[in-house]
């Protein structure tokens, strides 16, 4: 698999179904946490304040709707944390502490419930707690008045959309831990033919004849040898058997045509003189 391909695989997966999207669904889900969070101890806070002006009983529903409020935005601050500065969302140690994170998160709005439905919501807040006032508590003297019963109301209500939501960031985790593995593992296989490929290479590279070079400046040097120190070596001996063979016979000289003298010009132009 070349590098190429394998970029591209990648970048399929981040763009389908890798980390991108998750983290970006991840981190609108935490916003979501902060708020829910936030608006639970500020309500619970405000109704703390009232029934305490009003001289009321032990609230046991509103103090622990308080409590697991505050630590659920404490682990969910952690984890945005870590995620976002300490780029916790592409290691899978920090993925499965958020895991855990959520899972307590989840488990911690379960008894919160359980305390809220004991004291009767949704239906009324006749448990919630008692006093002597009745603009707070009504007639009886026990529970809250439809005004400040909104106020449990609406945590019993908020609670199951934040057990809800943590349940979902847990899934949308186990989903970025396998997209994160998918990538170490294309990660891993480019690196490997990336180092085949040098080895290859270097293999090569070994078993290949050097480079011939030809230079003009620099011309290759002549091997000479020293014949004074080479033994001079005798003629052969002379075989007196041998029959010597006579030259061939030279070619008989061409006689000039018969119109043309021999004689030299100056015999000629003595003869045309006297004539």
């Amino acid at each position: 698999m070349s590098r190429l391909s394998v970029r591209a695989a990648v970048t399929a997966v981040m763009r389908e179904k890798g980390r991108w999207p998750l983290v970006r669904r991840l981190r609108w889900l935490r916003v979501g946490q902060y708020v829910v969070n936030v608006v639970v101890v500020a309500i619970n806070g405000y109704l703390v304040s009232v029934l305490a002006a009003a001289s009321a009983g032990d609230a046991v529903g509103v103090t622990v709707a308080m409590a697991v409020a505050a630590l659920g935005f404490v682990l969910t601050a952690l984890q945005q944390w870590l995620g976002t500065r300490l780029a916790g969302y592409r290691r899978r140690s920090c993925l499965a502490v958020f895991v855990l994170f959520d899972l307590v998160c989840t488990l911690l709005q379960l008894p919160l419930v359980a305390v809220l439905a004991t004291a009767g919501l949704p239906a009324n807040c006749h448990g919630i707690t008692s006093g002597s006032d009745p603009d707070v508590f009504g007639p009886s003297g026990r529970g809250l008045t439809p005004r400040y019963c909104a106020v449990p109301n609406a945590t019993f209500w908020l609670s199951m959309i934040l057990t809800l939501s943590y349940t979902y960031t847990i899934s949308l985790i186990v989903r970025q831990i396998a997209a994160v593995n998918r990538e170490a593992k294309l990660l891993r296989q480019e690196q490997k033919d990336n180092e085949s490929n040098e080895r290859i290479a270097a293999i090569m590279a070994a078993h290949r004849a050097p480079p011939r070079t030809w230079s003009r400046r620099r011309p290759h040097p002549v091997e000479t040898v020293d014949l004074g120190a080479e033994p001079v070596r005798p003629a052969p001996p002379r075989d007196p058997d041998a029959v010597a063979v006579p030259p061939p016979p030279a070619a008989p000289e061409e006689q000039p045509p018969p119109y043309i003298s021999v004689e030299p010009r100056r015999h000629l132009a003595a003869s045309l003189g006297k004539n």
